[in-house]
């Protein structure tokens, strides 16, 4: 298994851009994981390739990656968590969306990078981009989704 990088820097967002904005990467969670019981960094809880590159990406580029969870809201990629099963569904976007502004204010967060697999692709990725959408909207921060093609 791959080891992360993870260090206390890792869960603070950086500044990043011209504009001297807040940016973050985000990108949804994944139903496989690593079912160890012990708490571990998000990067590694999640067996995703998707989340692995992204979250490489933002390293090489010092942006720091949150992942999307259905039931933590954003999560900061080396953020220690427990072994879970939930997937977001539609009903819970408004309560799962009020938790991310919530967080997002915390964090002081400008901008916003999404990806995802487009909804062609995954159906299921659909309540997750319409709870980032919607806690940006009222949170009046800059969304920008790119869908991901393999």
């Amino acid at each position: 298994m791959n080891k992360f990088y993870c260090d206390a820097h890792n869960s603070l967002p950086v500044k990043y851009s011209m504009n001297n904005s807040t940016t973050i990467f985000v990108t949804y969670c994944s139903a496989k994981k690593n079912h160890q019981s012990d708490l571990m960094p998000a990067v590694e809880r999640y067996q995703s390739k998707r989340i692995r590159q992204i979250y490489s990406a933002a390293r090489s580029l010092n942006i720091d990656c949150y992942i999307l969870s259905g039931k933590y809201g954003i999560i900061g990629s080396c953020d220690l968590i427990p072994d879970y099963d939930y997937m977001l569904v539609s009903e819970d976007i408004s309560e799962c969306s009020q938790k991310i502004e919530k967080q997002l204010k915390i964090l002081k967060i400008d901008q916003i990078i999404f990806f995802m697999r487009p909804l062609t692709e995954d159906k299921n990725v659909k309540p997750y981009l319409e709870t980032i959408q919607l806690a940006c909207r009222k949170s009046e921060i800059s969304l920008t989704v790119v869908n991901l093609t393999e």
